[in-house]
């Protein structure tokens, strides 16, 4: 049946602004804490449609690499679920109480 007129057909991802939209983002999203904390020592924080991935430890390049190992879980999980990142809106940020200049710089290389 074609859709009304005025009305578009969605075959994927959800339609922004439809009332059930958060409610299915949210249904769907649920798994992926579980593709982020496969590596041990990692947590995330959900808020709407921002996801917060954090590690705490005293090796900035341990760091650096249990984020990656987390990073390309999550970007096999967006690719699975045909999902995307706006890469434009993504930052890594490090806190330390050091005083030392650290290079930091985690990396999604994911599938394509």
């Amino acid at each position: 049946m074609p859709p009304l007129p005025g009305n578009s057909s969605v075959t994927l991802g959800l339609p922004q602004g439809a009332v059930l939209s958060c409610l299915l983002f949210s249904i769907t999203i649920d798994d992926i804490e579980i593709a982020i904390q496969k590596v041990p020592g990692l947590s995330c924080l959900f808020f709407t449609n921002d996801v917060i991935i954090w590690a705490p430890g005293s090796n900035i390049r341990s760091l650096e690499d249990v984020l990656n190992i987390s990073l390309l879980n999550f970007a096999t999980w967006n690719n699975t679920n045909k999902r995307e990142v706006t890469v434009e809106k993504t930052v890594s940020q490090l806190f330390t109480l050091s005083t030392k200049q650290h290079v930091f710089n985690p990396k999604c290389k994911g599938p394509s």
